[in-house]
């Protein structure tokens, strides 16, 4: 895997995007427009009691309090956290890994995802530069960044498929804020503070996903509300 320094590559992802505004924002602004079906991926909970899971999946949550699981579901209302109250979610619950895949999960996608393109071998890695990776260079300094919205800047990098899951600072496991092929046939985008990562791409390849037990997928649409957790609903 290569930092590289031209990111004309990836200026078509920020075109394909709609532009934030405010009230609830839509899956056209995390996920790229055009493809036939997306999926958004749920980021695993995990237990605050000795012996509790720890991948919990939002299906089992909700099958707990009976809730319903729908393509909108907020993970703030699923377990009953009010954010204005209590930085942390009520126990049982520790919330998702906010902004990143965990690695079960970037694994399984790294695997299925590759049998979706023509190039495993070519994927580009959009990371977002506010991380403060002492390996990495600094905001403001080194190549161009890839400008994913205003205030999101990215350096991009170049590997094989499988080096999405290859980002680590010392123990820290981060996935990219946004990766895709060479012939751009599936795109997968995490936003910086979300629970969920969204997947454009065919219809085969999202049923693929939502079939493999490791990952939790739930078919999404294009003009479906995110999650604004672990904030509130914006007004």
């Amino acid at each position: 895997m290569e930092l590289v320094t031209d990111v004309s590559p990836a200026q078509w992802l920020p075109g394909r995007l709609w532009p934030h505004h405010r009230g609830p924002v839509l899956v056209r602004s995390c996920a790229p427009e055009g493809y036939p079906a997306y999926g958004r991926l749920l980021h695993p909970a995990a237990s605050t009691e000795p012996g509790g899971p720890d991948r919990w999946r939002w299906t089992d949550i909700a099958a707990k309090r009976n809730y319903h699981l729908g393509p909108e579901i907020r993970f703030n209302d699923l377990v009953g956290w009010d954010v204005s109250a209590t930085a942390d979610p009520p126990r049982p619950y520790n919330a998702p890994h906010r902004g990143s895949l965990d690695e079960t999960s970037c694994l399984a996608l790294v695997e299925i995802l590759a049998a979706f393109t023509t190039r495993p071998d070519v994927c580009w890695f959009c990371l977002w530069d506010g991380y403060g990776w002492p390996e990495l260079p600094a905001q403001g300094e080194g190549p161009s960044r890839m400008t994913l919205r205003p205030t999101i800047g990215c350096l991009l990098f170049k590997g094989p498929v499988g080096a999405a899951c290859n980002f680590r600072s010392g123990r820290w496991f981060q996935s990219p804020t946004a990766w895709w092929p060479g012939d751009s046939a599936w795109c997968v985008t995490t936003d910086v503070d979300s629970f969920s990562t969204y997947i454009a791409g065919t219809r085969e390849c999202i049923e693929a996903l939502a079939g493999d037990p490791r990952l939790e997928i739930l078919p999404t649409q294009i003009d479906d509300e995110v999650d604004p957790s672990p904030y509130p609903p914006p007004l």
